[in-house]
């Protein structure tokens, strides 16, 4: 390409806006998912627009930290009193914060001309480039998704899907249950069919229903308008069976949900039940997520 000037660069790369939301718990790992999410997209210009209600300027100033030494941009938005209602105020059995149903009302947040915007849950390790999974065509679609592990697992009991979830019941017959970690979001279309008001409505309306919050209402109210990519690539989790051993690129998307968290002690003996019958390959590979993971910590400390 000869010799060109960085911003000459830039303007030829691929621009990629990710949406993250967090508080002040989940910093370091929100600085763990940016660390990884730059290390493997390095070919993009990557724009991270950051949805809060409780950071503070020093909380802030500790993100862009690790956005701006890899030449990303941040910007913050601050989500308002009006746009947080009880039922998202209420706890969910301890588990579950009001900061996740944020990724629905990002529409009225984010900029105005930004017709598209990839969310990612914190607990995530980005492994490859995200460029395909970007430039999903959503033309007939509000939302791109992968199924969640009821889905994915085809050795998971009725029991435990109706354990895993009530939603299931409400939705759409051949609608499949997605995980919501990882939302590819057409903001245009969305927000020429819904207000971020009405969605608050909608929320306290059939709260009733919400055991995974706003994972339940993504499914339950948009499950036709969401358009399936592959869970294998793009939202894996380490309990899954597919690979032997962890390469660049595959998976694209770590996604250690649930209880199984690799910053955790007893990380392996609380995976241990649900890998038993896969053993002999599933192990390794769950080691080497982990030690993936330990990897990008350790850089996303590093000034």
């Amino acid at each position: 390409m000869g010799n060109i000037s960085e911003n000459e660069r830039k303007s030829i790369m691929t621009t990629i806006n990710i949406l993250v939301v967090t508080d002040k718990n989940y910093i370091p790992l929100t600085n763990v998912l940016l660390t990884s999410l730059f290390d493997n997209n390095t070919q993009c210009t990557i724009v991270v627009h950051l949805m809060h209600s409780s950071l503070t300027d020093e909380d802030l100033i500790e993100i862009r930290q690790v956005v701006e030494k890899n030449s990303g941009t941040l910007q913050s938005y601050q989500v308002k009193a009006e746009h947080i209602n009880t039922t998202m105020d209420e706890s969910n059995q301890g588990r579950l914060p009001e900061e996740t149903y944020y990724r629905l009302l990002c529409m009225s947040y984010l900029p105005v001309e930004l017709d598209r915007v990839l969310y990612l849950d914190c607990d995530i390790i980005i492994n490859g480039s995200l460029e395909e999974l970007y430039n999903t065509d959503l033309t007939n679609y509000l939302f791109a998704a992968a199924y969640d592990f009821i889905e994915a697992m085809s050795d998971v009991s009725e029991d435990i899907k109706k354990l895993k979830n009530n939603v299931v019941q409400y939705m759409t017959p051949g609608c499949k249950y997605v995980n919501a970690g990882v939302l590819l979001i057409n903001l245009a279309k969305l927000r020429e069919v819904l207000t971020t008001e009405k969605i608050v409505s909608m929320i306290d309306e059939i709260k009733g229903i919400l055991v995974h919050r706003d994972q339940d209402f993504l499914n339950f109210v948009f499950g036709e308008q969401i358009c399936y990519v592959d869970y294998k690539l793009y939202n894996y989790f380490p309990l899954y069976w597919h690979w032997d051993e962890v390469k660049t690129g595959q998976p694209v998307i770590f996604h250690f949900a649930g209880r199984i968290r690799p910053w955790k002690d007893g990380y392996f003996e609380m995976l241990e039940p649900y890998i038993e019958a896969y053993r002999g390959k599933t192990r390794l590979f769950v080691k080497q997520a982990k030690e993936l993971y330990e990897h990008y910590k350790a850089m996303s400390l590093q000034t």
